[in-house]
């Protein structure tokens, strides 16, 4: 957030915060709640959607690529650095897996680690098989991150459980 001056010009200036890169008439990013609402119900298509698949393959330095909606306003992005990451140590992650992220987000049990940047959640999928999912926020609330998604051990679990606050996503 930043803190502008609204009417500084006028008869009666005010000061009013606002989210970077957003100008005061707004109030908010045009098209962020939007999205959250696409990608979030859209999280199951993603497997299936060509474009995910060639990010996916191309996977390396530049842009991101939308995965989950952490909330109405914060939108999880898979980083072409992340996507290579994933590839290289965890290759029998699918695209169609990536759907994992947003049902762990809704509905999966949810840690925050010490310091509130990071996120993890783990969820058993019809399979009984057991994912886990770190979503990072960044230092300046800039940008939210996926860092990983992999089938996990139930010993990640107990040990999350035992050492890290609980929490609800809402």
């Amino acid at each position: 957030m930043r803190t502008v001056t609204v009417g500084a010009q006028g008869p009666s200036p005010r000061t009013v915060q606002v989210p970077k890169g957003i100008d005061p008439g707004w109030g908010y990013q045009v098209g962020r709640s939007a999205s959250a609402d696409v990608v979030g119900d859209g999280a199951p298509l993603l497997g299936k959607q060509p474009l995910f698949h060639r990010f996916l393959e191309e996977a390396g330095p530049g842009p991101s690529f939308p995965v989950a909606a952490l909330d109405d306003s914060r939108i999880v992005l898979l980083s072409g650095e992340t996507a290579a990451k994933q590839r290289r140590n965890h290759p029998d992650i699918g695209a169609a897996d990536y759907a994992m992220v947003q049902q762990i987000l809704d509905d999966g049990e949810m840690f925050a680690e010490p310091g509130g940047r990071f996120v993890r959640g783990f969820i058993d999928d019809e399979d009984g098989r057991l994912w886990k999912t770190v979503v990072k926020m960044t230092a300046d609330d800039a940008g939210t991150y996926l860092v990983t998604l992999h089938r996990a051990k139930e010993r990640d679990l107990r040990a999350s459980r035992q050492r890290l606050e609980r929490i609800g996503m809402e």
